[in-house]
């Protein structure tokens, strides 16, 4: 009896030991589901998206009456350096918001509701944030037809911003900019042709506020 124990112990051991080898913790596989009550938005951008990022579970406020869509780069893609080198997350963003945008133009549910969507990398139980976009605005909080808000870090610079659809983006976050870098901040803001309004941090509020009237944006600084 004991020895049957032990070989049940073992053959336990070993199970243990397979999995351990082959299931990593944090990893994100492509998605094959899909969330109500967004799914027919999920089935229209997955076609072109779907190597790149999945969709998480959604989060509706109705109180605030907004829409949280949360997606995660899958870990093949994030793990790939020449698949991001050819294809970079900020354009699977980009592209992503651009696919959205075509979809919630036909679709009622949409229609008087906030939305938020958000790109972020896991990393074991925790997840890092790329970037957000929105429909409504960073000042007033009035709701926009599109995603026309974009907040994409670090990731957008004056040579990355020439790569991507840049049609559209009306608003803007670059408050992770200092001010040693306003010649940075000029040159990304004068290849967004749409760009109405742009968040900045307050130290720059000096060195700015003339090339606002030059450019005829709205600055808010923060």
């Amino acid at each position: 009896m004991r020895n049957k124990y032990v070989l049940l112990l073992i053959l336990q051991l070993i199970v243990l030991g397979c999995l351990g080898g082959c299931l990593h913790i944090g990893e994100v596989q492509k998605q094959t589901g899909y969330h109500e009550p967004i799914k027919e938005l999920e089935e229209y951008v997955l076609p072109s998206m779907g190597e790149y990022i999945a969709f998480r579970e959604p989060k509706v406020d109705d109180d605030s009456q907004t829409v949280y869509i949360r997606t995660v780069f899958l870990t093949d893609y994030i793990d790939d350096d020449q698949l991001k080198e050819q294809y970079s997350p900020l354009l699977v963003m980009e592209d992503t918001r651009c696919l959205i945008n075509e979809y919630m133009s036909g679709d009622d549910f949409y229609q008087g509701y906030k939305i938020v969507v958000s790109f972020a990398e896991r990393t074991g139980d925790y997840y890092e944030g790329y970037g957000e976009v929105r429909n409504y605005s960073y000042s007033q909080g009035n709701i926009k037809d599109s995603l026309c808000v974009v907040d994409y870090n670090r990731l957008l610079d004056s040579k990355t911003v020439d790569s991507i659809n840049c049609s559209g983006i009306k608003q803007i976050n670059l408050s992770d900019f200092s001010e040693d870098e306003v010649e940075e901040i000029l040159s990304i803001i004068a290849q967004l042709p749409d760009l109405e309004v742009v968040l900045l941090d307050e130290q720059l509020e000096d060195e700015l506020e003339q090339s606002s009237v030059e450019l005829k944006l709205d600055l808010i600084f923060v």
